[in-house]
């Protein structure tokens, strides 16, 4: 552990500290407000006028976490262990562990180590990741290391501590590659993880094509991870990812016909990345790819919201062919169906303000007052709240413009 990631390590848990201590009575608020201005000099003059049997616990508590921060390591200790029988129990293991840290840092690492022990058998659930972690910097041999390494693993809560213990996991001599794998998961570009897979007998597990082709696409390898996501398909949990990935490199490559089948297979499913594909087809098709038209003319049909979003992006490109006359034809599918309302919207927002663009102002107003009974996203309607009031403004009618921007 540094010096610097021990000291702000101890300041975050002396935190914890002062704030359970907060409901004590205090009998000064003096030495609070000195430590909250890091007014050194003068909290060190406090504590020598008064000394230490004169100060409550959360005193104590403010001065020896100032003082680390200042380097003063062992004075704090000796202050925070002199008052740690003053605590309520619900803060002692917090200050128990400030002293396991503490003892490391100054290298007192048999005394941390027990205390440690302790905590760990003993303390709340909340310590428990970072008691293993103590213990794992703390260990007296690799095999011991790597237990406490699995136990920070166990305890982790979120993706910044499983990251953490895995870190260390990879740093002992012969990782296991589940390690990596776990890794990638998190931090699918891990350069060390990526080694480590790299470095297996081929052919590949599909868990590791997989993530490896993963890597490849994001680092813009994409032919390599055309062949790796292929053989990934098969790992189990992974096959709807390694697809639309597979389908985005070959995009990328010019393969746009093999992508839009890779898309459309997923697209025509319930699961991961099925409107995602929709929308990559949807730009395909907006891009003038005849596959991709024909297949949102497939995508169409379902019942389900892809259905609704392949007639919205159908929507959106015969007004791009200057086709208004068929819009409204989509629009009256999208409006007849629940999940339509909101693609309506947004191709009626786009029809209102191609007429805005052209300063007809009339036509504009009609395709922003149909939006508005549609309803659905909130930013969306103010939009519509916001250009029907221009238009209306524009129209001569300034008190309605007026009463729509009060509603806004």
């Amino acid at each position: 552990m540094s010096k610097k990631t021990a000291k702000w390590a101890l300041v975050l848990l002396c935190q914890v500290i002062i704030l359970g201590l907060l409901a004590l009575p205090a009998t000064s608020s003096e030495v609070e407000g000195l430590f909250w201005e890091r007014k050194w000099a003068a909290l060190d003059a406090v504590f020598e006028a008064r000394g230490t049997d004169d100060l409550s616990p959360k005193e104590a508590a403010l001065i020896a976490n100032a003082w680390w921060i200042q380097g003063k390591f062992e004075a704090a200790l000796e202050l925070l262990g002199k008052n740690r029988p003053l605590f309520p129990e619900s803060v002692g293991p917090y200050a128990d562990f400030f002293i396991v840290l503490g003892r490391e840092r100054i290298g007192r690492k048999d005394q941390a180590r027990a205390l440690a022990y302790y905590l760990w058998e003993k303390g709340p659930k909340e310590l428990r990741f970072y008691v293993a972690y103590a213990l794992a910097r703390m260990a007296i041999s690799e095999e011991e290391k790597a237990e406490w390494l699995l136990a920070m693993r166990r305890e982790a809560s979120d993706d910044g501590q499983r990251k953490q213990a895995l870190e260390g996991l990879l740093s002992l001599a012969n990782p296991s590659y589940v390690y990596a794998l776990e890794m990638l998961e998190i931090a699918p570009l891990h350069s060390k993880a990526l080694s480590i897979l790299k470095s297996l007998p081929k052919p590949y597990d599909p868990t590791v094509s997989f993530a490896l082709g993963y890597a490849a696409y994001l680092q813009g390898r994409r032919s390599e991870a055309v062949s790796l996501l292929e053989a990934g398909e098969s790992a189990p949990g992974k096959d709807r990812k390694a697809r639309y990935y597979r389908a985005y490199a070959l995009y990328r490559l010019g393969e746009v016909s093999d992508s839009v089948n890779l898309w459309e297979s997923l697209a025509s499913t319930a699961g991961g990345y099925q409107l995602s594909s929709v929308n990559r087809i949807g730009i395909a098709a907006l891009g003038g790819n005849a596959e991709a038209s024909t297949a949102l003319q497939r995508l169409a049909d379902m019942d389900d919201e892809a259905g609704a979003a392949a007639i919205s992006f159908l929507a959106s490109l015969h007004l791009k062919l200057g086709e208004t006359d068929k819009v409204e034809g989509f629009l009256d599918r999208l409006s007849a169906r629940s999940d339509g309302k909101k693609y309506a919207a947004e191709i009626l927002w786009q029809l209102g303000w191609e007429k805005w663009k052209e300063r007809d102002h009339k036509a504009a107003k009609a395709y922003f007052e149909r939006g508005i009974a549609i309803g659905g996203d909130s930013a969306r309607q103010a939009a519509f709240l916001y250009w029907l009031s221009r238009a209306e403004e524009h129209l001569g009618n300034g008190q309605r413009a007026v009463s729509l921007r009060q509603e806004l």
